[in-house]
């Protein structure tokens, strides 16, 4: 699969009425973007942002309307204070496919990769993991012992 994306991929996308209001001017441009690797998925929720990135949580829905797969994209160049773009892979992207590579290693499966060259960003679409990061499902643990 190529890296980029198809010409006019958006990485943002249209807010509707009260998605500003719910979780910001940003996520919600994020949200309502393309899924860029696939059709049929809608962002559903923000799950951070840093100074180069931004992440939210993408569903696939059935015929019926239930949830067949859920992703995390994370995107990259939104730097707020200087550009970051760059054409060449993220050496993120590097590290993750070589680490996803190797057989049970207990890291998070990256999917995928695209490339978006007209609005400078790149995204990393990885397996959502529903109970957060491995430190909040240690400390829910505890908090039940």
């Amino acid at each position: 699969m190529p890296y980029d994306v198809p010409k006019g991929t958006r990485t943002e996308g249209t807010p509707q009425p009260g998605d500003v209001e719910l979780v910001g001017e940003e996520f919600s441009k994020f949200l309502r973007s393309a899924h860029g690797y696939e059709e049929g998925w809608v962002g559903r929720k923000p799950l951070g942002s840093g100074i180069e990135a931004i992440a939210g949580m993408w569903e696939k829905r059935d015929d019926t309307g239930r949830v067949v797969d859920q992703v995390v994209i994370k995107q990259r160049g939104v730097n707020k204070y200087k550009p970051v773009w760059s054409p060449y892979k993220p050496f993120e992207v590097e590290v993750m496919e070589d680490l996803c590579a190797r057989p049970n290693n207990g890291i998070v499966k990256m999917r995928g990769y695209r490339r978006y060259p007209e609005s400078e960003r790149h995204r990393i679409y990885m397996d959502y993991c529903e109970h957060g990061n491995l430190q909040r499902l240690i400390s829910a643990y505890r908090a039940k012992s």
